[in-house]
């Protein structure tokens, strides 16, 4: 199974590179972690050359709302590559990096890497993956797979205050927008069920119909609406 490290790199189902210059990129706590796409990006299948097409545009949501971690993805029982393999690792009494996407069928590695004699667990309640991994000391990893689409919160028994969100798709087809924009390639042609999602409860998932053909770009643009507060 290939072997992914926690550091900045490409989205995975031909969708959009990480600007590593950004703020938020140069933060360890926030990425998204898969394994196809710098090769997809390269090759013709990354350009639309295999017969395939994309889907491009804009998500946006209300100004006086934080939409934290969102991730943009197209439903249904599609292409989900090869398994990712994702390291988390446990330093500082937290989760590094606090959240990752990938397609159902991944799976991650939890390193215990404190440098003192701490203890930490891995545990979730989620639908997605209700799992308790453990204690286990410096040194050591325990490794689960997460077969189930949704969010997963995962959290540490021993330290209350740990906790990180990892969101399962249905597939490869998916990115994490940056500065509001988002890509997909190497989508196959036809009509696709399109959702963006946020990690802020506040808000709403939204949904469109995306029409793709080969070797062109759709364009769609996505709103996040807040909830009504009672």
């Amino acid at each position: 199974m290939p072997s992914l490290r926690s550091t900045p790199c490409a989205e995975r189902g031909g969708s959009i590179l990480y600007d590593l210059e950004s703020p938020a990129m140069r933060s360890p706590g926030v990425l998204s972690l898969s394994l196809t796409l710098l090769l997809a990006a390269l090759s013709p299948a990354g350009r639309g050359q295999d017969g395939t097409g994309a889907i491009e545009g804009t998500i946006a949501w209300p100004g006086d709302l934080d939409p934290s971690h969102v991730v943009v993805y197209l439903e249904g029982d599609l292409d989900r590559g090869d398994p990712a393999r994702v390291h988390v690792v446990q330093s500082g009494v937290q989760f590094t990096p606090s959240f990752v996407a990938f397609p159902m069928g991944g799976h991650i590695a939890f390193v215990n890497d404190e440098p003192r004699e701490i203890t930490h667990n891995v545990f979730s309640r989620s639908p997605a993956w209700s799992v308790d991994l453990g204690l286990f000391g410096p040194g050591s990893e325990r490794e689960s797979e997460f077969p189930s689409p949704g969010l997963v919160r995962v959290m540490c028994s021993i330290h209350r205050q740990m906790q990180m969100d990892v969101y399962v798709t249905p597939n490869r087809f998916f990115a994490l927008p940056q500065g509001g924009r988002f890509r997909i390639s190497g989508v196959p042609p036809g009509t696709h069920a399109l959702r963006g999602w946020s990690a802020n409860n506040r808000l709403k998932s939204a949904r469109a119909d995306a029409v793709v053909e080969a070797g062109k770009a759709t364009r769609i643009d996505l709103v996040l609406e807040s909830r009504s507060v009672r």
